[in-house]
């Protein structure tokens, strides 16, 4: 049997937000030659201001920009485990403040033909740093992948720390009945050759 692949391009577009907060509004200033002289030495000031812009990245593990399923024999079809992958800390996120992530998918293509109702047969999950958050269907519309009300991991709204947090990603095909039904026969007549369906799942950080 034809050998169907599926591949999630994950260079997955990352999202990078700026927001100017200063905590304070001075401006740094030095201040030199003053004070009063006591035994022949002059006594200075300094304002030392500390400012902190709210930001926000979103990075792609350049080893997991990639995630791939394989559909070559009648057992791959009819396998569970073959509709899933997991991709280890596949996203960082660093936020000084509360967040969110959207993400989003383009249809399948192959060779220049769209499969808009593949893209509808998957579903992505943060496994690792919230709460009970659930899978999301992915589509053309970005949705968010942290639903609201769930609890980030340590309570916190912003990340922990500059380290930020690197998120585990879990992707999940519907079953492969459900492609083979939706794709329908192969376009090549010869025994043996693939189809390699490409969709490009774009991930985006938000203030939350």
């Amino acid at each position: 049997m034809k050998a169907k692949n599926f591949l999630f391009t994950a260079v997955l577009t990352f999202g990078a937000i700026l927001f100017a907060t200063n905590v304070s509004g001075q401006t740094t200033n030095v201040t030199t030659g003053t004070g009063t002289a006591t035994g022949g030495s002059t006594v200075g000031t300094v304002d030392l201001v500390l400012k902190l812009k709210d930001f926000q990245e979103l990075t792609v593990n350049g080893g997991s920009s990639t995630v791939e399923f394989s559909f070559e024999t009648k057992s791959d079809y009819n396998n569970p485990s073959s509709t899933v992958a997991d991709a280890v800390a596949q996203l960082n996120v660093f936020s000084t403040k509360k967040f969110n992530i959207k993400v989003e998918a383009t249809p399948f293509t192959l060779e220049g033909t769209e499969f808009p109702e593949v893209r509808d047969l998957f579903t992505v999950q943060a496994t690792n740093i919230v709460t009970g958050t659930d899978a999301v269907p992915v589509t053309g519309e970005p949705v968010s992948l942290i639903a609201a009300g769930y609890l980030f991991k340590d309570l916190q709204s912003k990340t922990k720390d500059a380290a930020g947090y690197n998120i585990n990603i879990k992707y999940t095909l519907k079953s492969g009945s459900a492609l083979y039904d939706a794709i329908g026969y192969s376009t090549k007549a010869e025994l043996g050759t693939s189809d390699v369906y490409t969709s490009i799942v774009t991930y985006t950080i938000i203030p939350g």
